[in-house]
C-alpha cells in the first residue's frame, strides 16, 4: 500500500511541472501578438502622414468618369475627365487637354493655338478723294473701330491683323462717275503688307466696274471679295484704288464699307 502511493505520488510530481510549463510558454506566445497589435494600432504620426500623401495621389490620379463644377471650386493639379462643365465663373489652373470636341457657349480663349473668332466692319460717311494706288480710310462715324474684336484695330486706312489665321473679306465703294463720252474704269483690291516689304494684292479681290457714255448714273457701287491668309501676327490689310486715277467718294450714310472675319 505505501509502495503504490510512493508511486502515484511520484507520476503526479513529475506531470505537473510539464502542465505549468506548457502554460507558461503559451503565454510566452501570446504575449507577442498583443504587443504587435497595440504596436499596428499606434502607429507614428509620419507614418499616418505618409498613409494620407499616398491617398492623396491616388485620388489625384484616378480617372474620373464625369465632373461639375458649379459652386466655389478650383481645380489645380491634372485632371482626366470624360465629361466636364464649368459654371458660375469657375476656374481651371492647371493644364486642361482636351482630345475631342469642346462645346461651349461664349467660350474666350486668350493667347492660344486653339480657334479664336475674329471680326470687323469698318465704314466711311465723310467722303474722300483718293488718288491711284492709294488707301481708302474709314471714319466709323467717328467712334474708332465700334464694330470690331480685339485682334483686328485701324488707324489712317490701315487695318492690322494681331491673329494669323484664315479670313474672308468683302467691300463695297460707292464711286461718282465723271462726264465724258470715253469709258471709265473704277477698280479696287485689297493688299497686304507684312513690315517694311511692298504691298502685296490679294488674289481675287479686285471688283472692277467700266462706265461708258451710256451709263445715264452719277454714281456706282464697285465691290469685291476675298478669301486669304495672315501667317503674321502684324500684318497690315488695305483697300486700295487701282483705277489708274483719282476717284471721288461722296458723303453718304456708308459711302465705303469693309467687313473682315476670321474663318479658320
Amino acid at each position: 500500500m505505501t509502495q503504490k502511493f510512493l508511486k502515484l505520488l511520484l507520476l503526479v510530481s513529475c506531470v505537473l511541472p510539464v502542465q505549468v510549463s506548457a502554460r507558461v510558454d503559451q503565454s510566452k506566445k501570446a504575449a507577442p501578438t498583443k504587443a504587435s497589435a497595440s504596436k499596428k494600432m499606434h502607429r507614428s504620426s509620419p507614418e499616418l502622414a505618409a498613409d494620407a500623401d499616398a491617398d492623396e495621389d491616388a485620388t489625384r490620379a484616378k480617372m474620373l468618369t464625369s465632373l461639375e463644377v458649379a459652386g466655389p471650386g478650383y481645380i489645380r493639379d491634372q485632371l482626366f475627365v470624360g465629361s466636364l462643365t464649368v459654371e458660375n465663373g469657375e476656374s481651371i489652373g492647371g493644364d486642361l487637354s482636351v482630345n475631342g470636341r469642346v462645346f461651349a457657349n461664349g467660350f474666350i480663349l486668350q493667347n492660344s493655338p486653339l480657334f479664336v473668332p475674329q471680326y470687323a466692319f469698318l465704314y466711311d460717311s465723310g467722303g474722300q478723294s483718293v488718288g491711284n494706288n492709294d488707301d481708302l480710310t474709314f471714319n466709323n462715324g467717328g467712334l474708332g473701330v465700334p464694330y470690331a474684336t480685339p485682334g483686328i484695330s485701324y488707324s489712317a486706312g490701315n487695318i492690322t491683323m494681331s491673329v494669323p489665321g484664315i479670313y474672308s473679306a468683302s467691300y463695297c465703294v460707292v464711286v461718282e462717275t465723271t462726264d465724258g463720252t470715253a469709258a471709265t474704269t473704277y477698280a479696287f483690291e485689297l493688299g497686304l503688307t507684312t513690315g517694311t516689304l511692298p504691298v502685296v494684292p490679294v488674289r481675287g479681290s479686285e471688283g472692277t466696274v467700266t462706265v461708258t457714255e451710256s451709263l445715264d448714273t452719277d454714281e456706282i457701287q464697285v465691290t469685291g471679295q476675298a478669301i486669304f491668309t495672315v501667317t503674321t501676327a502684324g500684318q497690315v490689310l488695305n483697300l486700295i484704288n487701282v483705277s489708274g486715277a483719282t476717284v471721288t467718294i461722296p458723303p453718304t450714310a456708308a459711302d465705303v464699307t469693309l467687313r473682315i472675319q476670321r474663318i479658320g
